[in-house]
C-alpha cells in the first residue's frame, strides 16, 4: 500500500549544538525515516504504523537520536553501523512516546493528535507489542550487544510508568521522595541506551552510569520547568500539577506552607478525575478549570513554584551540568558541554527566568 512521500521537521526549540549540526544530521534523520517506511512490520499493521511513524513529520523524542549521532561523531565517527541502527533507535523512541502519551493521556504531540488520542488507549497495548517485536528483532540482527541496554530501557520504563500512574497525588513524605527518584529513573535508561549504542558501535567503552543519570536529570528538570513556564496544557498536554505528578520544582516549593495547603485543596478535587476515560478526563479538567476559587488556589501555588521551585531547579541543573562535563571521558567533554548548554538555553530564553536567576 502506498502512503505518499515522507516529510521531516527538524526540531527547532532546542538551539546550540542541535541547530549548529542541523545540516550534517538532518540527512541521516531523513534517510532513517525512509528506512522506517519500509520496516519489516506485518502488512496488517501498516495503517496504524503509518499514522504513528511515517506520517508524523516530527519524530518523537528526536533529541536522543540526534545525541546518538553526535556521540558517534565525537567517538570515532558516524559509521555505516550507526546509519543502519539509527532507524531502530528512532523506532524505540516512538515506542517510549507511545507509552508516555498513553499513561499521561496526552492529546497532542508536535502539533498533531497522539496515537492513543486517535485510536484509543486500548490500541496502544498491541501497537507497543508490535513495535517492540520489530525493535528487538532488528537490534539482534544489527548488533546484539545493544540488547542489554535496550531491554533495561523498556523493563524499567514500563515498570515506572505503571507505578507512576497508580501513585499520583501522593500524600505521604516517603512516596513524595520516591516520586522524584522514579521520575529521573524513567529517563536514565533511555539516555544510557542512546549514548552506549553510539559508543559500542565505535568499539568504545560505555558512558559512566553517574554521567547518564546526571544528564537524564537535566533532561527531565528542563522539561518540567518548560511545562511550568509555557503552560503546555494549551497545546494538548496535561498540567503536571493538576495531574498529581511530583517534579523537582514542586518538591522544593513544598517548604512553603501555602504550597502544602494549596496542594491539598487542589489534589482533593483533581484526584477524583485520574481514572476517567480519556475524553471524560479532558472535559472534566476543563470544568474544574472554570471554578474561580479552585483556579485562584492553583494560580497561587503556581506563582510560588515559579518564585521558589524554578530557581532552585535551575541551580540543580547547573550543578548536574558541571558534574556531567567533569566526569565524561575526555573525548566527549566538549560535546557534553555543548549538549548541556543547549538544554539550559531551552529555558534561559525566558525573561521571567532570567530575572529570577540574575540573568545567568
Amino acid at each position: 500500500m502506498h502512503y505518499g512521500s515522507i516529510h521531516t521537521h527538524y526540531p527547532t526549540r532546542f538551539k546550540g549544538v542541535f541547530s549548529q549540526r542541523k545540516d550534517r544530521y538532518e540527512p541521516f534523520i531523513a534517510t532513517a525515516r525512509q528506512t522506517l517506511a519500509s520496516a519489516p512490520i506485518p502488512a496488517v499493521l501498516q495503517p496504524w504504523y503509518h499514522s504513528m511513524v511515517t506520517a508524523n513529520p516530527q519524530p518523537s523524542f528526536i533529541l536522543l537520536p540526534l545525541i546518538f549521532l553526535a556521540v558517534a561523531d565525537e567517538s570515532g565517527g558516524i559509521t555505516s553501523a550507526h546509519e543502519e541502527y539509527l532507524p531502530v533507535l528512532m523506532l524505540a523512541m516512538e515506542a517510549c512516546a507511545l507509552m508516555d502519551d498513553t499513561v499521561d493521556r496526552t492529546r497532542m504531540r508536535s502539533d498533531r493528535p497522539t496515537f492513543p488520542e486517535t485510536f484509543g488507549d486500548v490500541s496502544s497495548v498491541p501497537m507497543l507489542a508490535a513495535l517492540l517485536g520489530v525493535i528487538f528483532q532488528e537490534t539482534q540482527r544489527i548488533d546484539s550487544r545493544i540488547l542489554g541496554d535496550l531491554a533495561q530501557l523498556f523493563t524499567l520504563l514500563g515498570s515506572l510508568e505503571l507505578w507512576e500512574y497508580h501513585h499520583r497525588y501522593p500524600s505521604d513524605s516517603q512516596t513524595l521522595a520516591l516520586w522524584l527518584d522514579h521520575r529521573y529513573a524513567q529517563v536514565t535508561p533511555a539516555v544510557t541506551y542512546a549514548f552506549n549504542a553510539a559508543l559500542l558501535l565505535n568499539q568504545q567503552p560505555p558512558i559512566p552510569p553517574h554521567v547518564a543519570q546526571s544528564f537524564a536529570e537535566i533532561f527531565q528538570d528542563v522539561d518540567d520547568i518548560v511545562n511550568i513556564q509555557e503552560q503546555r496544557q494549551l497545546v494538548g498536554e496535561h498540567d503536571d500539577l493538576k495531574m498529581g505528578m511530583v517534579t523537582h520544582p514542586l518538591l522544593v516549593s513544598m517548604a512553603a506552607p501555602a504550597v502544602r495547603s494549596g496542594l491539598i485543596d487542589l489534589w482533593a478535587v483533581y484526584r477524583s478525575l485520574q481514572f476517567l476515560p480519556r475524553h471524560e478526563l479532558t472535559s472534566q479538567v476543563r470544568r474544574m478549570d472554570a471554578l474561580a476559587p479552585l483556579q485562584a488556589t492553583y494560580q497561587s501555588v503556581h506563582s510560588i513554584i515559579e518564585q521558589i521551585g524554578i530557581p532552585a531547579t535551575l541551580e540543580k541543573i547547573h550543578q548536574d551540568a558541571a558534574s556531567c562535563v567533569e566526569a565524561v571521558p575526555a573525548e566527549l567533554k566538549q560535546l557534553m558541554g555543548e549538549l548541556v548548554a543547549a538544554f539550559i538555553d531551552r529555558i534561559a530564553h525566558s525573561e521571567i527566568l532570567y530575572a529570577q536567576v540574575g540573568g545567568r
